[in-house]
C-alpha cells in the first residue's frame, strides 16, 4: 500500500493513503477528543471535538474528516486548539444530563468532559423509551452525533433510526415514530454499542453494572457469523 507523510508539530509521520488527520496523530500517540467519529463508519466531522490546525487554512478542522496528503503540515497539541475542543465540549454540556455522565463514566463522552473538567449542566427529566426489552432510550442524552443513525444504515442496512428536524430541533427517532418496540428495531444492539453517551443503554448495563471483563465470540443470530465481545462481571 502506498504510503504518505505528513507534519505533525514538526514530527514527520508516515501512513498509509486514505488515512485521515484522525487515524496519523493517534498512530503517534496524540489523542485529541472525539464524539461522532466511529471508525466503522463514514466520517461526518460533526461535533467539531477533533480540531488540528491544517497549514493553509484560516481555520481550524475536524481531523476525523480530513485525508492525509504527502507533505501536509498539522498542528495538533497547541494551547490554542485545547481552548477550542475545551469550548466545544463545555457547549455540549450546558444542556446534557449530568445523571447521564455519572451513571455511565466509561462512555466516550463522558471520558472526555472528566479528563477536560467540565460539569454537565443539564438535568434528566427521566423520560426514557424503555419499551425495548435490551436497551433503553434517553432522547435527552443524545448529541445529535448520529453514529446510531449511521451504524443502523451504513453496517446494519436496517434504517431503523431517522433524523428528524433541523437546527435547534433536531433529534432523532425510530421509524416507528414512536416508541422502540412499535419500530422495526430486531434488538442487534449495533445502536447501543455505537453510541458514545447516555443516550442508548444497554439494559444489562442499568441492572448490573459495568463489566469488568471482556470475551470475544460470535454472535448466533443469523448465518453470517459476526464477531462480537460478551461483557462478564466477576
Amino acid at each position: 500500500m502506498k504510503q504518505v507523510t505528513i507534519t505533525i508539530d514538526g514530527q514527520n509521520v508516515t501512513v498509509p493513503e486514505g488515512s485521515s488527520a484522525l487515524d496519523a496523530l493517534r498512530s503517534v500517540g496524540l489523542q485529541v477528543p472525539t464524539a461522532c467519529h466511529d471508525p466503522r463508519l463514514e466520517p461526518i466531522g460533526a461535533c467539531r471535538f477533533c480540531l488540528v490546525k491544517l497549514k493553509g487554512s484560516s481555520r481550524p478542522v475536524a481531523s476525523c474528516a480530513l485525508h492525509v496528503t504527502e507533505g501536509m503540515e498539522l498542528e495538533v497539541d497547541t494551547p490554542e486548539l485545547e481552548l477550542d475542543r475545551k469550548a466545544a465540549l463545555s457547549l455540549q454540556a450546558r444542556s446534557y444530563p449530568k445523571e447521564a455522565a455519572t451513571q455511565f463514566p466509561e462512555k466516550e463522552l463522558h471520558k472526555w468532559l472528566d479528563r477536560y473538567g467540565i460539569e454537565p449542566e443539564g438535568s434528566s427529566s427521566g423520560r426514557f423509551d424503555e419499551s425495548n426489552p435490551y436497551f433503553r432510550f434517553d432522547p435527552e442524552a443524545c448529541i445529535q452525533c448520529f453514529r446510531c443513525v449511521r451504524i443502523c444504515d451504513e453496517i446494519q442496512g436496517t434504517f431503523v433510526w431517522n433524523v428528524m428536524d433541523r437546527g435547534a430541533d433536531i433529534h432523532v427517532l425510530p421509524d416507528s415514530m414512536a416508541s422502540l418496540v412499535e419500530s422495526s428495531c430486531k434488538s442487534c444492539g449495533a445502536c447501543a454499542d455505537a453510541c458514545p453517551t447516555g443516550a442508548l443503554i444497554d439494559k444489562t448495563r442499568l441492572e448490573s453494572g459495568e463489566p469488568d471483563k471482556w470475551t470475544k465470540t460470535t454472535c448466533p443470530y443469523c448465518g453470517v457469523g459476526c464477531e462480537m465481545s460478551v461483557g462478564t462481571i466477576g
